[in-house]
């Protein structure tokens, strides 16, 4: 009987190890996913940004290029609904629409 339960203490205590080093790999994981999550926000914020920079971009070469145009203010805030409002209607780029407006 005594050989029994040490053999079964054994088995008891080698699988306790087993699993304790398995919970510890999961750890591990767990926070290298928590990283390389932070770190894909990051990523994605700046993708976000330099977009945003190249729209603002965008709008502001197209305000100047109707300003030299426009007579007055009303001419161009008429002159950049219009060329937004085709854009839109054509799926064409502002910039596209606005070199022919």
């Amino acid at each position: 009987m005594d050989k029994a339960q040490r053999s079964a203490r054994q088995f008891a205590d080698r699988t306790t190890a087993y699993l304790g080093n398995i919970e510890k790999a999961a750890n591990n994981i767990n926070k290298a996913a928590k990283w390389d999550f932070r770190f894909d926000n990051i990523d994605r914020v700046k993708s976000a940004a330099k977009k945003f920079i190249k729209l603002a971009e965008s709008h502001t070469e197209l305000s100047n290029k109707l300003k030299l145009v426009s007579k007055n203010e009303l001419q161009h805030a008429q002159a950049m609904s219009d060329v937004y409002s085709i854009s839109m209607k054509t799926a064409q780029s502002t910039q596209a629409v606005s070199s022919v407006y």
